[in-house]
């Protein structure tokens, strides 16, 4: 039996919500921050957020982000904003129910739906809504473990179905397999850059060969320092592709049309709050669709694996993680996503410094640093090469990669030279003592009837 019902009064129908949120308005919360409509705010991100935001007004596109586009701004707030840590939970209430959204979510000022995607823009792009209509309110706290959870599954089917079209492009843009996926991860970054995404939004470039100038120069301003130079520079070597500048070519294989897909669809999940790799998973789809998983080696961790993972060793925002077969990254990736809720912003810097890989294969090597870059994080460790050699090791310790507290790791199978015993042994042999370790390993060897050793 739904718990929405008709109400006589606004009064009536904000304590039957209230008393579904299992919200008390006269008790001060400890677990969270409770704000009312008109009343001021003691945190100041709420406050800023409100600021940044406005008020609602009577209409504006789904689409724009500029306050100038706006149409008769009010003063108006949501009923209720309901903060845990860094999760915002906005209220927006109607007496009446045809009020609860209108036909392009454009009318924030007299639609619930409209109002919440008015306020949740502002703090990201929106280029449609992802939800899904209810027939219950629940506890306050259920929708904030919904935040924590994987991604709704149109979303994740929504996703793959972008990596299909966009590999159809880029082979018609005659990409190699092996710089498909590598291309992809420098437009995601480009999209970083402000300045590049406004002027891409707002469609200022006037030709592919401007386009692929200003995707160029937002590269190099989104990849500092001189430590990730060669990754600036292959990325370019990458986007020497004469179809890049084709104005004759079809409209869905132009560079300005790969990149609005990437703006539009996937870059907006890059972080999306929860701890499951998006862009991992479009990694792994688009591979896939390539044909390339074999091709280049690849035997990527699914994400939901490496979230359990993180769940078996106990995480903690202080540990030390490496993964000596890292792949495209997603251990650490998740890592760091596990790691980052429950940290103050200085021990989150200090986490990021914290995560520690090697990858032997060149253009998976490259991959990994993408997907760190993306996912916000320009300091983790990653190293090229044999994770059995002297040399490579010693790159870790330059960097700060002794006394590893936790491992992850996939091993690549049916090796002769080096059996997925080897390669777990020597992870084990780089943990501090009292470490913890999770591993994927084939069954014959989990119980033993596979290696002697």
């Amino acid at each position: 039996m739904s718990n929405l019902e008709n109400f006589e009064s606004e009064e009536e129908m904000k304590g039957f919500v209230l008393k579904a949120l299992e919200i008390d308005p006269t008790k001060k919360q400890r677990e969270f921050e409770f704000i009312q409509q008109g009343h001021s705010d003691s945190n100041p991100k709420t406050k800023k957020i409100l600021e940044r935001c406005g008020g609602k007004p009577e209409k504006c596109d789904l689409g724009c982000f500029k306050g100038e586009h706006h149409k008769g701004i009010s003063q108006g707030r949501p009923e209720y904003i309901i903060r845990l840590k860094d999760k915002i939970l906005i209220v927006e209430l109607k007496l009446k129910s045809n009020k609860h959204e209108s036909k392009k979510f454009d009318e924030p000022r007299s639609y619930n739906v409209d109002g919440a995607l008015y306020y949740s823009k502002k703090q990201q792009p929106i280029y449609e809504p992802l939800g899904k209509k209810e027939k219950e309110i629940l506890p306050w706290d259920k929708y904030f473990e919904r935040l924590e959870r994987k991604p709704n599954r149109e979303i994740v089917k929504k996703v793959l179905k972008v990596a299909e079209n966009l590999h159809n492009n880029l082979r018609n843009m005659s990409f190699d397999q092996d710089d498909k996926p590598f291309f992809i991860s420098g437009c995601l970054i480009a999209l970083k850059d402000k300045i590049f995404h406004s002027s891409l939004l707002k469609n200022e470039f006037d030709s592919e060969t401007e386009t692929l100038k200003h995707l160029k120069s937002a590269l190099e301003r989104e990849i500092e320092g001189e430590k990730y130079q060669h990754l600036v520079n292959e990325l370019k070597e990458a986007l020497e592709n004469d179809s890049l500048t084709d104005e004759d070519a079809k409209k869905e294989d132009r560079l300005s049309s790969v990149l609005k897909v990437l703006q539009r669809d996937i870059f907006p999940l890059i972080h999306f709050s929860s701890n499951f790799d998006v862009i991992g998973e479009f990694y792994h789809e688009f591979l896939r669709y390539s044909g390339n998983d074999e091709g280049l080696g690849i035997l990527l961790t699914p994400s939901h694996i490496a979230e359990i993972f993180t769940e078996l060793v106990v995480l903690k925002p202080t540990d030390k993680v490496l993964d000596i077969c890292c792949g495209t990254g997603t251990f650490l990736v998740v890592a760091l996503s596990k790691m980052s809720e429950n940290a103050s912003p200085k021990t989150l810097e200090e986490a990021k410094k914290n995560l520690f890989g090697i990858e032997k294969q060149k253009k998976i090597y490259r991959l990994a640093l993408t997907n760190m870059i993306l996912r916000g994080d320009g300091k983790s460790n990653i190293i090229q090469g044999s994770c059995f050699k002297k040399e490579n090791l010693e790159k870790l310790k330059e960097n700060g990669g002794t006394d590893f507290k936790v491992g992850f790791l996939n091993p690549p199978y049916s090796q002769t030279k080096y059996p997925e015993g080897k390669f777990i042994l020597h992870h084990l042999e780089l943990l501090e003592k009292g470490g913890r370790m999770a591993v994927i390993v084939p069954l014959k060897l989990a119980r033993g009837t596979k290696q002697k050793d």
